[in-house]
């Protein structure tokens, strides 16, 4: 069961200076978690998601693969997730902007999160199962699909800016937040 470190540096303190995260389960028999993970976004890129020098930590999930304790992103950040898999974070996501983009499988976010920067969806797709799931901040949909499948009725304050997809499919979801900059939506 590998844990793949890509293109970047271990600095005092365990901490991560550039590159990518991987979470890449080879074995699919004995399922493999990570717990309590930082990202810094002052890694070079996502390995896999755009290509292109982001200048973000990234985390990516190669398979099915779980993070069952918190994410702190200390910086804006990129999540991706390889074609055809989930990766879930049950634990809460805190801290700054979650971005997930080009990222062909699907996050699942499975906890009242805290990230105070906002979530940006381009060109990929997020499950969230709470109330609080995308944080506090904005939510800037670029192509990208947020699907609600709480089962309670919750509450979504989130500003709302971008040209994306939202779908409600189990308990009712209220929007509040500010949606003056959103289209098709």
């Amino acid at each position: 069961m590998p844990l793949e470190i890509l293109k970047g540096e271990t600095v005092p303190g365990g901490e991560r200076a550039g590159g990518s995260l991987v979470l890449n389960n080879t074995d699919p028999g004995n399922p493999f978690s990570a717990y309590n993970l930082k990202i810094a976004g002052r890694g070079y890129h996502c390995s896999r998601a755009s290509g292109a020098n982001n200048s973000k930590g990234c985390l990516e999930f190669w398979q099915n693969m779980t993070v069952r304790g918190n994410v702190e992103i200390t910086e804006p950040a990129w999540v991706n997730v390889k074609s055809g898999f989930t990766g879930k974070i049950t634990g809460v996501v805190s801290g700054d902007r979650l971005n997930l983009f080009d990222s062909a499988g699907v996050l699942r976010l499975e906890n009242s999160n805290v990230h105070t920067g906002g979530t940006e969806v381009a060109k990929s797709t997020v499950v969230v199962t709470q109330q609080g799931g995308l944080g506090t901040g904005e939510l800037l949909l670029d192509d990208g699909l947020v699907e609600f499948e709480n089962t309670a009725a919750v509450t979504v304050a989130n500003k709302l800016r971008g040209v994306g997809t939202l779908r409600v499919k189990d308990a009712a979801v209220n929007f509040t937040g500010d949606a003056g900059e959103a289209e098709n939506v």
